[in-house]
């Protein structure tokens, strides 16, 4: 499994029960990196997206139900009982720094460096950088 998330530059994820931003160009990116395989998310990332993605599939219980090989965009989830069956981190940066509650565990990046970077324009963000790291 691939998982997906959206952070700032301290790692925070969440304000208030609110992801930080948002970024329709992301949006695009996330679904071209799928391609053809099931990208599984919660109605509250749902609304993001485009209606009517055929690869999209929403449950509340995505993490458990999302099998090998296909990903997971978290926003608002907690993920630490699933990195053991997670491959593969993609972190988008937000490349700015935002009130936060809610942030990545301290200790999921320790001692990782990224196995790839590619730095993108958004389309309310000029720059985003998304990191690929191996688990």
């Amino acid at each position: 499994m691939t998982l997906i998330l959206c952070a700032d530059d301290r790692d925070g994820l969440l304000f208030h029960n609110r992801r930080l931003s948002r970024d329709s160009v992301l949006c695009n990116r996330i679904l071209e990196l799928c391609g053809n395989k099931t990208l599984w998310m919660n109605s509250y990332s749902a609304s993001i997206f485009p209606r009517n993605t055929p690869n999209i599939r929403v449950s509340e219980k995505f993490l458990e139900e999302a099998g090998e090989g296909e990903f997971c965009f978290v926003e608002n989830t907690e993920i630490t009982e699933v990195l053991s069956r997670t491959k593969t981190l993609v972190i988008y940066r937000w490349n700015r720094s935002y009130p936060s509650d809610v942030k990545l565990p301290e200790s999921l990046l320790e001692g990782k460096k990224p196995v790839s970077t590619l730095e993108f324009a958004g389309s309310s963000h000029p720059s985003i950088t998304q990191e690929v790291y191996k688990l």
